[in-house]
């Protein structure tokens, strides 16, 4: 049985016992709630206590329940410090691991960007290559002796390489104004 579980049976069988006929002593009432519940005790405005503690006299149960939300990586200092009961070092195991987790996930961020760097240069060296390849195509086309051919080749890739270079650098500022919104 727990500690709540204890104060709520204390309160239950001396300060609220109709089995016996009497009547619920009110500062009985407020004085157990007083000492076993401060925080609850605490929220209630005085003028309103009167009513409250008659209203609780007059059931025949009452239960109060406390409610702890956290949120984050690592578990609030109360429930370390639990933690550290139950499992000797439970808290710097806790503590560790969220560390490591935390260096495992920079260590993938950081291979992820530099692939995509890689990624963009090769791509701006081959795309290069690429274009260096048409132009000279088209050029070596058009000199031995087919100049429509040679400049289909050669305007067809200045074309290409102008229209991959407006539509990346379209695609980025989209890209931008998405993540900075």
């Amino acid at each position: 049985m727990n500690e709540t579980e204890v104060n709520n049976n204390a309160f239950n069988e001396s300060d609220n016992d109709e089995s016996s006929g009497h009547e619920p002593n009110l500062s009985n009432i407020e004085r157990s709630i007083k000492e076993n519940f401060p925080k609850i005790y605490k929220i209630i405005p005085d003028e309103d206590k009167n009513s409250f503690f008659g209203f609780i006299g007059n059931s025949s149960s009452i239960s109060f329940t406390e409610q702890k939300l956290h949120s984050g990586p690592i578990p609030s200092p109360e429930s370390l410090d639990k933690y550290n009961s139950i499992i000797p070092n439970g808290a710097d195991r806790i503590m560790k691991m969220a560390e490591n987790q935390s260096q495992h996930r920079m260590k993938i961020e950081e291979r992820e960007i530099n692939s995509q760097y890689r990624q963009n240069v090769l791509g701006q060296i081959f795309g290069f290559i690429i274009s260096i390849l048409g132009i000279v195509g088209g050029i070596i086309s058009g000199i031995y002796g087919s100049p429509w051919v040679g400049g289909i080749i050669g305007g067809g890739t200045v074309v290409s390489l102008a229209t991959v270079f407006v539509l990346g650098k379209k695609y980025q500022n989209n890209n931008n104004n998405n993540n900075n919104n």
